[in-house]
């Protein structure tokens, strides 16, 4: 029952995302923190590519937390996220 009720809240979840943000407003943070280059977009998905660079230390494996990080920070941002993840319900000065 309780995997029932989280299913369905993560569908409430997502559609009140596509509805108050566009695919491009949330990767825009992903696309700055990584350098990432858009290669093909539509209204839903948007896919990026980032080149291995090792002369300039530049791994697309190494950014990928830097863009999750981008990404979760400008949800975090416009919603409350803290059904998904409790520990976010509480301010630091609470956790001392």
């Amino acid at each position: 029952m309780k995997k029932m009720y989280l299913r369905e809240r993560e569908r409430a979840f997502l559609q009140e995302v596509t509805e108050k943000a566009t695919a491009k407003e949330w990767m825009a943070p992903v696309l700055a923190a990584t350098g990432a280059k858009v290669v093909s977009e539509n209204e839903h998905i948007i896919q990026a590519e980032l080149d291995n660079d090792p002369d300039a230390g530049i791994y697309a494996l190494k950014l990928r937390d830097q863009g999750i990080s981008a990404s979760f920070e400008f949800l975090r941002s416009k919603y409350d996220l803290s059904f998904f993840f409790p520990a976010l319900s509480f301010s630091p000065q609470q956790c001392q």
